[in-house]
């Protein structure tokens, strides 16, 4: 279906793209993550509201992490001149998500 095509291949898109137009590569690394669940949220809906239904009995939709396209992250840190850290950037994402949940708590 060309609606989940774009959901796994936008949020890769998006953080070339940015890196593209000057942006640090764990900035790009954390847009691709947030693009990828608003993408998600926004087919769902959308399938919803088209009376387009995946699963019977309102389940969810199901996306499987190996049909996502992928950043090649080293390409992209040495094209920003910068080291490529992708566990590092995951985890600073982790520390950064829990510390605006306490603070929005």
């Amino acid at each position: 279906m060309g609606v989940m095509s774009m959901v796994y291949r936008a949020p890769a898109i998006a953080a070339i793209f940015a890196v593209e137009a000057g942006a640090d590569p764990e900035f790009a690394y954390r847009l691709k993550q947030y693009v990828t669940l608003a993408m998600m949220m926004e087919a769902q809906e959308t399938m919803e509201r088209l009376g387009v239904r995946p699963f019977y009995d309102g389940e969810e939709l199901l996306w499987p992490s190996e049909h996502f396209l992928e950043c090649d992250w080293p390409h992209l840190a040495s094209k920003a001149g910068v080291p490529c850290d992708v566990e590092g950037w995951h985890a600073a994402m982790i520390e950064k998500n829990k510390a605006e949940a306490k603070s929005s708590a």
